[in-house]
């Protein structure tokens, strides 16, 4: 884990009202009503320019439901991209309309998460407190026909577990591309500890995935971290999406509630500071303990994915066990060997004549020690920290792309066999900062 100043992105809730009243939510205001904290427009876009003034690679528009505040979400957005910020929007999509997405998508709008708990139009009424299925179908048939980029996200628990392969064939005979599953987490202040799914439960989820991924050829994912230990072996080693993911709460990533205060993530209630009146830097440093192994489980301390993993999400497991380092409840015994072949295996040759492109999407900022903080992919995915003659020889690169491997030598002044230059070269690569075609 690089040392970061600051968080890389940041989940934006722009208002903490909702359309919905979802039973799976980690909200949970269909328990506990509230009052609003909603502040004005001005406010909100001062703290989208604090995110901008601290060189964050990407933002995630949530709340809440951000169409709720549909106008607000469209400034957001196009200060936000005119500002190399990358953008995506968390929604249930009911309250889109034909203006808004055109606007979206020509500020630029990177993705949307799109939730759906089910294609059943009873369970999706239960699920969702009263939102009606024929509606949203209606409204993302738009999204696709317009291709903007998503992906649907059907978090599961035990009432609507059964519906996932219906909902998944529904969805793909729309043009659905990417399907994720999602097993609920647990509300810290007010547990749905009854619907929560049990290990077996969650294995077949997994299952499920695998059956959609093969049988009805979409990409799948998991939008949360669970726990690596609940995997199959034959699955810990594949390329799968979730297999990726690991908590980042105050390790990566922040979030920023409407009124401005600062948590480690959306499920996290435990403030830090306020974005209007902290200095970023300083409600960053206060976070340290969720960059530290001090809030794992004592189970994790000898498992070889440790650090792929974090132990699930630490929310989850203090709502379970009452204890921040308590056990996540889907873990399993810890794993003696992990090492992910199929995420480790590079087989790049480089050729005299291969031509290097730079990527079109490439973030940075300085950082401690005369380092660099850099990525090419959205959100600041796979980001990395390098010194400053390498961040000198990349915004090189990015000046004189495309150039051919045999060229390049003559502005590296080394040699094409050089152990350091062909090194370098597939680091770029692999990270994609550059693409390579022979």
């Amino acid at each position: 884990m690089p040392i970061l100043t600051k968080p890389i992105n940041v989940q934006l809730e722009i208002t903490d009202k909702c359309n919905f009243r979802c039973r799976h939510c980690y909200h949970l205001d269909f328990i506990c009503p509230h009052t609003s904290n909603d502040q004005p427009d001005d406010k909100v876009i001062a703290m989208a320019k604090k995110i901008v003034e601290a060189g964050i690679f990407g933002a995630v528009i949530t709340g809440g439901e951000p169409l709720v505040r549909k106008n607000l979400a469209k400034k957001i957005i196009k200060y936000f991209k005119q500002n190399n910020v990358d953008v995506s929007l968390n929604t249930n999509l009911q309250l889109i309309d034909a203006e808004t997405l055109d606007d979206f998508m020509a500020n630029g709008l990177d993705s949307m998460l799109i939730s759906c708990p089910a294609i059943n139009p009873d369970v999706y009424s239960f699920m969702t407190g009263g939102g009606n299925v024929t509606r949203f179908l209606s409204k993302l048939k738009t999204i696709v026909e317009n291709k903007q980029r998503f992906a649907i996200n059907m978090v599961v628990n035990r009432h609507n577990i059964d519906y996932i392969k219906e909902t998944a064939i529904g969805m793909r005979d729309i043009g659905v591309k990417v399907f994720g599953v999602t097993p609920m987490g647990l509300n810290l202040e007010n547990p749905d500890l009854k619907n929560l799914l049990t290990k077996q439960q969650v294995v077949s989820i997994i299952e499920e995935l695998i059956w959609i991924k093969d049988k009805l050829s979409m990409e799948v994912d998991i939008f949360e971290a669970i726990p690596k230990c609940i995997f199959p072996d034959w699955i810990l080693n594949s390329n799968l999406r979730f297999i990726k993911r690991k908590c980042q709460a105050g390790k990566t990533i922040i979030s920023v509630a409407n009124n401005g205060n600062i948590r480690p993530c959306s499920h996290n209630p435990d403030v830090y500071g306020n974005i209007l009146n902290d200095p970023l830097e300083r409600v960053w440093e206060r976070m340290q303990v969720w960059r530290t192994n001090n809030i794992m489980p004592n189970q994790c301390v000898g498992c070889t994915a440790a650090n792929k993993c974090y132990g699930g999400c630490r929310i989850t497991a203090k709502a379970f066990t009452a204890d921040i380092r308590g056990n996540d409840p889907w873990m399993n015994a810890p794993i003696v060997a992990y090492q992910n072949e199929a995420l480790n295996k590079q087989n790049v040759i480089l050729y005299p004549q291969t031509t290097l492109h730079f990527s079109k999407i490439f973030h940075w900022r300085k950082e401690k020690d005369n380092t660099y903080l850099i990525s090419s992919e959205r959100s600041g995915r796979r980001a990395m920290l390098v010194n400053n003659q390498l961040f000198g020889f990349i915004k090189t690169l990015r000046d004189i792309s495309p150039i051919t491997l045999n060229n390049l030598i003559g502005v590296a002044e080394c040699n094409f066999n050089d152990a350091d230059f062909q090194r370098v070269i597939k680091l770029l690569a692999s990270k994609n900062i550059v693409f390579l075609q022979s």
